[in-house]
């Protein structure tokens, strides 16, 4: 089995490439969107077995892009990390509640997202 693959949808050009080096120095074969129309086009062309969501994009909501990752059939096994500046817990509770598997607020240092995305991917699961 390859590499694992993983999606980082975030619109702060600063996080993109700090998010890519992280991963991809963790073994992680990482693609970057920066909005929410170009995010959903790389994940049905890559089928990532994770996704790195911002809530607050300017185009799409994370939350929308969320819930039609975990309501299609195609993408529901993909893990949702959602990974915002949002740090209420309404933000959270509505992040989980449209099906993401975790939540890291910003800032954040990078081993942060490196241990919830490998133990989401190493975490058995009914639906995979």
């Amino acid at each position: 089995m390859g590499p694992k693959r993983v999606l980082v949808i975030d619109d702060e050009p600063a996080v993109r490439p700090l998010l890519r080096l992280v991963l991809e120095g963790d073994g992680w074969k990482v693609r970057v969107a920066g909005d929410g129309q170009q995010g959903p086009a790389l994940g049905r062309q890559h089928h990532p077995d994770m996704v790195l969501l911002d809530v607050a994009l300017p185009d799409i909501s994370g939350l929308e892009i969320c819930r039609q990752i975990k309501s299609s059939t195609d993408t529901n096994p993909t893990s949702v990390v959602m990974v915002t500046a949002m740090a209420q817990e309404a933000d959270m509770r509505a992040a989980l509640d449209v099906g993401a598997d975790d939540y890291v607020t910003k800032p954040w240092r990078p081993a942060v997202p490196i241990a919830k995305v490998s133990g989401l991917v190493q975490r058995p699961r009914r639906d995979r």
